[in-house]
């Protein structure tokens, strides 16, 4: 079982500080970025999900681009031959070394179709969702990138975004003592999150890391983390142990969340 070790870990920070960069500023990654950015081998295809927000009395559309070919193929199988060059099928390994997949594209799209915001990901394989009301309005998108290749602990990275005039912006949660932190969310072996809808007061998420940290005896340490939604905002609680994350079932019950 794959276990988030701390350099890892940073790895995938830095990756989803980027990407709220990116998003923020509205900027595109340049051409030619990633090894494996190729022209696609049919049209990209966009996921839609429609804003509230409307821009010069425009409404905006929130848009998910990615290559043609991930809708018409089995996705196991794709993420094989795409992350490791190997999925038991000789044909696709073919056709993909010789046009790889080019990677998702994020878009804010006016109703006459122009692109008000373009960011590049840096995986093919992503997923948007419009969250529950419950969970900081109506217009919270969960943006979840995939992450594969050899040593690759963690399988997914979660940004919740918003939309604002022009631009997205990462939402962010206030601790107890105060300070904003971005929600990053990460999947991979005992790492994982989870979503509860909650009620008219508000939803939650509830994230699980089993990180590996030499300085304590038993060499690994559990973070269980909440972002509640509430009236005022997002919050965040969580709480730390040393010792092996081992739990019955797939997720520590709610009642082990602080």
């Amino acid at each position: 079982m794959a276990i988030a070790a701390q350099g890892e870990r940073s790895r995938v920070w830095r990756i989803a500080a980027a990407l709220v960069v990116v998003l923020a500023t509205g900027a595109a990654k340049p051409q030619g970025a990633s090894p494996t950015a190729a022209p696609a081998a049919g049209p990209m295809v966009p996921t839609r999900l429609a804003a509230v927000l409307r821009l010069h009395d425009q409404p905006l559309q929130l848009e998910l681009v990615q290559d043609a070919r991930i809708a018409h193929t089995t996705q196991p199988e794709l993420e094989r031959a795409h992350w490791f060059g190997m999925a038991g099928n000789r044909r696709l390994e073919q056709l993909l070394a010789k046009r790889p997949l080019a990677d998702a594209v994020l878009r804010l799209v006016s109703a006459d179709g122009r692109v008000v915001l373009r960011a590049g990901l840096d995986t093919p394989f992503a997923t948007l969702q419009r969250l529950p009301p419950q969970l900081g309005g109506t217009d919270v998108f969960l943006l979840v990138s995939e992450q594969g290749g050899v040593g690759q602990d963690v399988l997914a990275v979660g940004q919740l975004l918003t939309v604002e005039p022009g631009r997205l912006r990462a939402v962010g949660a206030i601790d107890d003592d105060g300070r904003m932190e971005v929600i990053r969310l990460m999947r991979g072996g005992k790492t994982d999150w989870r979503i509860l809808a909650g009620d008219d007061a508000g939803g939650a998420i509830l994230q699980v890391q089993c990180i590996v940290d030499t300085s304590v005896a038993e060499g690994f340490r559990q973070v269980l983390s909440v972002y509640h939604a509430g009236a005022q905002g997002w919050r965040l609680r969580r709480h730390e142990t040393a010792g092996w994350c081992d739990w019955p079932g797939d997720f520590p019950p709610v009642t082990a969340f602080p």
